[in-house]
């Protein structure tokens, strides 16, 4: 991908990868008033979105989905360059969104007995020995957690940016980042503390794929897209997009930047899947309620948070005015995710916005469409 300015600049943002923190500032209600009919809603909320479109953010998907409720919206442009318009169908760059699935499937199989949270990263991933210090301490619940203490290469390494910059078209893998951690230390003692950091993740996938055999996108369609019907989600490299994807822009104070080709290239457990609104809240609403999929012991498994901060196995289970929410976010390669179900009223929000810059647009509108679904 050619990048007509600064591009060392525009890659280092493109790494930053956001978190789903605790969505929500409103005032709690002592009881939840009584949610709007569905035309009111869909004509409030569409507003909102049609007013959040502008130069720091292209286009906006939606889909609202609970009780009597299943809201889709799409607005704005997918590409700038064509003037395309965005459409729901159109595949989106869910980044950290995908730590979900990776964690999930690795429940699945700590469930069957091919895994333990408790066995530890040199066990289960011994070549791990040397390049991670403490490694025979660091176990896979640490990892899943974000327990673990391990510097977050995509954010931390002094470098990344050039070094992606200086190798355009280069398929970026799990083990290629992972090597970049060598001998880095530790940010704390594995366990005692929380922190956000994408190796966790990468070294996850690559756990998946020594106890399975598969690559790790082969185990998350098996395990999780094609038992649930997300027919639209993919990772990168491994199979035809169903359609144009929509494009991701950097947003600086000189204008936007396509970052999509990149994207295509990114093939990490910390965030490489394409997905649509529509199997995102499929995959929420599976979470939440299915039994086919997730029964009450696996659900129980991924929901339950470390001891340190309000994050289970790949999810953020957080408090909000509303009740509960599980769900979890991304920002990367110029897109934005935020995704949320309430547990207390069965409503998932799934939220995309193909923008990632100057301000927090997406998450902001997250909050607005949130409110007016409860009627706040």
């Amino acid at each position: 991908m050619k990048l007509d300015r600064n591009r060392t600049q525009a890659i280092s943002h493109l790494m930053a990868v956001a978190i789903l923190l605790p969505l929500g500032t409103a005032a709690c209600h002592d009881e939840d008033p009584a949610a709007p009919q569905l035309p009111t809603l869909r004509d409030q909320i569409t507003r909102a979105v049609d007013e959040a479109i502008g130069s720091d953010l292209p286009g906006v998907q939606l889909k609202v989905l609970g009780p009597g409720t299943d809201l889709e919206y799409s607005a704005g442009t997918a590409n700038l360059a064509t003037s395309k318009a965005m459409g729901l169908g159109q595949p989106f760059f869910a980044a950290s969104t995908g730590k979900m699935f990776v964690a999930a499937a690795a429940a699945m199989l700590v469930q069957d007995g091919v895994l333990s949270l408790d066995g530890t990263l040199a066990d289960l991933l011994p070549e791990s020995v040397g390049l991670i210090p403490g490694a025979d301490g660091i176990t896979l619940r640490h990892l899943l957690q974000q327990t673990s203490g391990i510097i977050d290469v995509l954010n931390e390494i002094p470098g990344i940016a050039d070094l992606i910059a200086e190798n355009p078209g280069t398929v970026w893998t799990n083990e290629d980042l992972a090597s970049l951690a060598a001998g880095l230390p530790l940010h704390f003692e594995p366990g005692s503390a929380w922190r956000y950091s994408n190796t966790n993740y990468i070294l996850a996938s690559l756990i998946l794929e020594r106890v399975t055999g598969q690559d790790y996108a082969e185990v998350l369609r098996g395990r999780i897209f094609e038992p649930l019907g997300m027919a639209s989600t993919l990772t990168s490299n491994h199979g035809a997009l169903a359609a144009e994807p929509v494009h991701g822009y950097l947003i600086d104070d000189e204008g936007p930047i396509d970052a999509t080709e990149v994207a295509l290239l990114w093939e990490v457990g910390s965030g490489g899947q394409w997905t649509t609104v529509d199997d995102l809240t499929r995959y929420l609403h599976a979470l939440a309620t299915s039994d086919t999929v997730f029964d009450d012991g696996l659900r129980d498994l991924i929901l339950s948070t470390s001891s340190v901060f309000q994050y289970g196995l790949g999810v953020f289970v957080v408090e909000t005015p509303f009740g509960p929410m599980v769900g979890h976010g991304g920002l990367s390669m110029g897109y934005s995710t935020t995704t949320g179900y309430f547990v207390d009223h069965g409503v998932s929000i799934v939220l995309f916005g193909n923008a990632q810059g100057r301000t927090p647009i997406t998450e902001d509108l997250f909050l607005a469409v949130r409110d007016l679904v409860f009627g706040a």
